[in-house]
């Protein structure tokens, strides 16, 4: 997206792309509890956390995304984006 004044950027368009955003995050933040709740990563890892980790390098605590949803939008938009 551009930022104002160099391109017609609306609210509409961003909020658009929050509600898509939102979407996939709580897909993912139910496939993670399922994964904890029922063990389902590799046995190498001691808990989900590693697992996570290792395969994702995950900026914020797993725990976070799916136990506290609510996470500060601040929070938010200071996780890096890595991939």
């Amino acid at each position: 997206m551009s930022e104002r004044g160099q391109g017609a950027v609306t609210l509409e368009q961003c909020e658009a792309v929050i509600d898509e955003g939102l979407e996939a995050f709580e897909k993912v933040r139910r496939a993670l509890q399922v994964i904890e709740e029922m063990k389902l990563y590799p046995k190498k890892y001691h808990d989900l956390e590693a697992y996570c980790d290792d395969n994702w390098e995950l900026p914020i605590g797993v725990h976070d995304l799916y136990v506290a949803p609510k996470v500060h939008v601040s929070k938010i938009l200071s996780m890096p984006i890595t991939r």
